[in-house]
């Protein structure tokens, strides 16, 4: 973690226009310390390499992204380092000062600083969320005092999921369920800042993800019951539009150099006009979704290029300024969405044995199912229920926070499945590489990671 000496003035924008005691001497400049971190989270092209690394994404051109199509990606990975630094320094450091300036401030009301602090606390368990899952045990960051920092083991993964769960359950108790403006207060139609339903999701997959069906299912279906702020639109097109009822948490897109403002994944997908697409969907996903699946109708399309029509992904409508030229901030990037808190009851239900009637996995299925036009699901058993369960995922959240490759590793089945999908993309499966690498300048500037890097992958 490339922590150094680095004091909160140096962290990025907005954090570092202020000292530590200007930060922290209002409730507004604290506000504005916490929405730099949204700012940067927006940046994240995490979706883009984990669709490659699984069976989600086509690589048509050369790139930095190549080893990842082919899953061989190393410890020198500079897009691997980016993402470990992305978020340990821009993330979770910042959180960490944050959650230290906030708690030891005398001028922020205590009301606000329960907001913040929920605010704080749910990034930080979302990051290591993600770290967890993707490099197995790993450093757990709670300071930001250099001492503690220089010198840090890897905690286990039980203990970072711990950590994970006091400070969801912290984000769920101090944040309100209504989406707040910047003044903590006054409710707002925008679903940019984490809410209590946004902390509630998360829980509930984490709780998945450990097998804790009962809580799973209970945190799912707080969601899911909050009808005053949650629904699963009808219309699939308006699934990705900014500030629908189906978003849980929404990011603003930055604005570009040309004046754009449109998601990552809408600028990557949809290629400019007349270009060629440096992205395409693959023949494995293309192949998942069922005759008549309107998700493929509406979240997929197809491009000319010279003679070929070329599948693109298309949940956001709005690509590259060029094509189709700059437009009105329409869609925010979707970072936890309504539909998925069915799926994870779902397999949560699956698990307690309440597979099939009223209150059942199969409802919950076939509600997805349904709103995609598709017939009720003949699943009947545990391993055919879960097996739908998992291919509904494939088809319903492909290219969303790296569900995909997460399910794959998390169902069992990642060495079975990827031996043959890499192949078919050009590499070589092996075991090991159902963790990625901690990057190799880390071992340079923490002694105790030393001897320590994930199996098969070097220093």
């Amino acid at each position: 973690m490339q922590f150094g000496c680095k004091k909160l003035i140096s962290i990025d924008y907005p954090v570092n226009k202020y000292t530590s005691e200007q930060v922290f001497s209002s409730t507004s400049a604290a506000v504005t310390a916490m929405t730099g971190v949204y700012a940067n989270f927006r940046t994240m092209q995490k979706n883009i390499n984990s669709g490659l690394m699984a069976d989600e994404i086509k690589l048509r051109q050369v790139s930095q992204s190549d080893v990842y199509y082919i899953n061989a990606v190393t410890s020198v990975d500079q897009l691997n380092q980016a993402r470990w630094g992305q978020l340990y320094s821009s993330y979770i450091y910042s959180v960490n000062s944050i959650i230290e300036g906030i708690t030891e401030s005398n001028s922020i009301p205590e009301d606000k600083k329960k907001v913040l602090l929920g605010e704080a606390k749910f990034i930080r368990g979302y990051c290591y969320f993600y770290l967890v899952n993707l490099y197995g045990d790993v450093p757990l960051v709670l300071t930001t005092n250099f001492k503690t920092n220089a010198n840090i083991k890897r905690s286990s993964k039980a203990d970072v999921y711990n950590q994970i769960l006091i400070d969801l359950k912290e984000a769920k108790a101090n944040l309100s369920p209504e989406f707040l403006s910047t003044d903590l207060t006054t409710a707002t139609t925008e679903r940019l800042r984490p809410n209590r339903g946004a902390a509630t999701a998360l829980l509930a997959r984490v709780y998945l993800y450990l097998g804790m069906w009962d809580q799973a299912e209970t945190e799912a279906t707080a969601v899911i019951g909050d009808n005053a702020h949650y629904e699963l639109l009808n219309d699939l097109n308006d699934v990705f539009v900014k500030n629908n009822r189906e978003a849980v948490w929404q990011l603003q897109p930055e604005k570009q150099i040309d004046g754009s403002t449109n998601t990552v994944d809408g600028q990557s997908f949809i290629p400019r006009d007349g270009g060629e697409p440096q992205f395409s969907v693959s023949d494995f996903l293309m192949n998942a979704f069922e005759n008549n699946d309107l998700r493929k109708q509406k979240w997929l399309s197809t491009i000319t290029y010279g003679n070929e029509q070329i599948p693109i992904f298309y949940k956001y409508k709005i690509g590259s300024s060029n094509a189709g030229g700059i437009q009105d901030q329409q869609e925010y990037v979707m970072v936890i969405r309504f539909a998925e808190l069915f799926l994870i009851r779902a397999e949560a239900r699956v698990h307690k044995g309440l597979l099939i009637g009223a209150n059942s996995a199969e409802s919950d299925l076939n509600t997805i199912r349904n709103r995609a036009g598709l017939l009720n699901t003949t699943a009947n058993s545990s391993e055919t229920m879960l097996d739908a369960i998992f291919h509904e995922r494939q088809v319903e959240l492909f290219t969303e926070g790296e569900q995909r490759w997460l399910d794959l590793k998390r169902s069992g089945k990642i060495n079975e499945i990827m031996t043959s999908i890499c192949q078919a993309k050009g590499g070589n499966w092996l075991s090991y590489k159902a963790l990625m690498p901690i990057p190799s300048s880390e071992f340079l500037l923490n002694p105790s990671l030393r001897g320590h890097q994930n199996p098969g992958y070097s220093e």
